[in-house]
This record gives structure tokens, C-alpha cells and sequence, in this order.
């Protein structure tokens, strides 16, 4: 993928934040195609419009919770709530499927129902 496609995948939710509710990262990989620095090169203003649901175990083959950690510190210190966690487990879904559930009550809880 080019780094233009793929800030345009990055983009696109952010400048139409009326159609995502949120940021749900639980695989991580945002450290490929440099995705990881344009979140990180994301002004506060872009990123408050989301919910931000961001886990991965600690125990990652990948080192994704490196940028999770990364992606933490970088809320917290423009003040956006988020949910950040490092559990104990992998990359598997072992880890990650008891937690889909969780992470998408926490990004829709406000969001209004389509079609009533």
C-alpha cells in the first residue's frame, strides 16, 4: 500500500467523523506503511472527535504494544480519553476475541441507532 493510499485510510475517518465512532485497535500493526506516524502527526482537534479503544497483550510476538504504548502516551498528553490496556497474553485470538465485545460497547455506548 503507498503511504498516499494509506493516509487517505487514515484520513478519511478523521475528516468524517459522523460516519466512525471510534478507533478500535486491538491487532495493532500501525507500525507498517508508517501508519503509525500519521496518527501520531494527527492534531488533538482530529483526534477528539473519536473514541479511542486500544489493547494488545503483553506478551505480542509482534511488539505491537510498543505502539499501543505510543499511541497511549500520545492521547494522554493531548488530553483525549481513551481506553488503553496491556493484558497478559499474545497475538492470538485467544487473547483478543473475549475483548471484541468490551471494545465495541465502549466505542458505540453513544452512538444513536440507525433507523428509529
Amino acid at each position: 500500500m503507498t503511504e498516499s493510499l494509506l493516509r487517505i485510510r487514515i484520513r478519511f475517518p478523521l475528516r468524517n467523523p459522523d460516519l466512525y465512532a471510534g478507533v478500535f485497535d486491538i491487532y495493532g500493526g500501525l507500525r507498517y506503511n508508517a501508519a503509525l506516524g500519521i496518527f501520531l502527526d494527527t492534531d488533538a482537534e482530529e483526534l477528539s472527535q473519536f473514541r479511542h479503544y486500544m489493547i494488545c497483550g503483553n506478551h505480542d510476538m509482534y511488539g505491537f504494544d510498543i505502539d499501543h504504548i505510543m499511541m497511549g502516551i500520545y492521547l494522554r498528553e493531548l488530553g483525549i480519553p481513551h481506553v488503553f490496556e496491556i493484558d497478559d497474553g499474545g497475538h492470538d485470538s485467544g487473547f483478543y476475541l473475549p475483548r471484541l465485545k468490551d471494545g465495541f460497547a465502549y466505542l458505540l455506548q453513544d452512538v444513536e441507532p440507525v433507523g428509529e
